[in-house]
């Protein structure tokens, strides 16, 4: 396991806050930002200092992604950057690419030469001035310097790919990488099957982003180990520390404790069996954080279902007349109480 563990990526996913300037309607934030806006957070100045120090007990090797919300909503998100860069770490940033170039200037002068990539989502339907955003983008990609890469999203639906489509045209003149980003439907997280024109195009652009996406629904993670929890790793804007945005029914593999009560962290060592059925981001398959063995299966079973189905005693009535009653081998035997 150890060396499996060596081949794992290792980062720390921090969403610094939970507030954004947007309302995308395929967002479960954008939802709440509309209608209960109170209900959204910025990480404290307690949380914030919480995550540095746990940051830097896991070392520089751990990569940070910086995720919101929109990120730069938060009143100290290039201080704590400028914080992070300090401590060694790369980092990746998740952004709306809505805030002024002068903003963008700033962060990229903080992070220093431990930023490595900018993710940009472009939300065409939240965009007053396409235009002025595209030219906004080619002018953050001047400013980065060469160790930085950038890439930017959209997600596409019927009614805008034409749009998207012009927005990859123009950011091609100037080596701007764009991905067009499958819609995941909030109510059942399926993914979105276009009109075939539309799937023609997809399957020709397919991005590892996508496709890192689609692999991980494919599996039934379910029991299968992996690195989330001790590699990966994700914090939410109170500070809770768990092992990735899937959910998982088991407490001490779901909740690894708050980065504001250092003694409370109890983080997991080695690879552990996932407790969701379907892997809802595409972090561990892309980052190689699934670990199998041949007791792999011995994971997928579950004893104490199995034991109850061939041994159990339970208190029964039969006639008013209390019973207790044992299954042993399929078999029922009970006697008077």
């Amino acid at each position: 396991m150890t060396k499996a563990a060596d081949r794992v990526k290792p980062f720390i996913e921090f969403n610094i806050t939970e507030k954004c300037n947007y309302c995308c309607e395929y967002c479960s934030q954008g939802f709440l930002n509309k209608h209960e806006p109170l209900k959204l957070k910025n990480a404290s100045d307690e949380v914030i200092e919480g995550f540095l120090s746990l940051l830097e007990k896991l070392g520089s090797e751990y990569e940070v992604n910086l995720i919101g919300g929109e990120p730069f909503c938060h009143p100290k998100f290039i201080e704590t950057t400028e914080r992070i860069s300090q401590l060694g770490n790369k980092m990746i940033l998740y952004s709306n690419m809505s805030f002024p170039v002068s903003v963008f200037e700033k962060f990229i002068d903080a992070a220093g030469d431990n930023l490595k990539l900018i993710h940009g989502a472009l939300h065409v339907s939240e965009i007053k001035d396409l235009d002025k955003n595209i030219q906004n983008i080619i002018k953050i990609k001047q400013i980065i310097k060469d160790k930085t890469a950038i890439r930017i999203v959209s997600v596409v639906t019927e009614e805008n790919f034409e749009t998207l489509r012009y927005i990859e045209k123009e950011l091609s003149k100037h080596n701007i990488e764009f991905i067009y980003i499958r819609l995941i439907k909030q109510e059942n997280r399926e993914i979105t099957i276009y009109s075939p024109h539309i799937e023609e195009y997809l399957k020709i652009k397919e991005h590892k982003y996508n496709k890192d996406m689609l692999k991980a629904r494919e599996i039934n993670t379910s029991k299968v180990l992996c690195f989330a929890g001790s590699k990966l790793l994700h914090v939410d804007a109170q500070g809770n520390i768990s092992r990735c945005w899937s959910w998982q029914s088991k407490k001490e593999f779901g909740y690894l404790g708050n980065v504001t009560e250092p003694s409370s962290i109890k983080l997991l060592k080695g690879a552990r069996p996932c407790y969701s059925p379907v892997c809802y981001c595409q972090h561990p398959t892309a980052r190689n954080a699934y670990y199998y063995s041949p007791f792999t299966a011995l994971y997928r079973f579950d004893f104490s279902e199995f034991m109850q189905k061939i041994f159990s005693v339970k208190n029964d009535y039969s006639g008013s007349k209390p019973r207790k009653v044992w299954r042993v081998l399929g078999l029922k035997i009970s006697y008077k109480k």
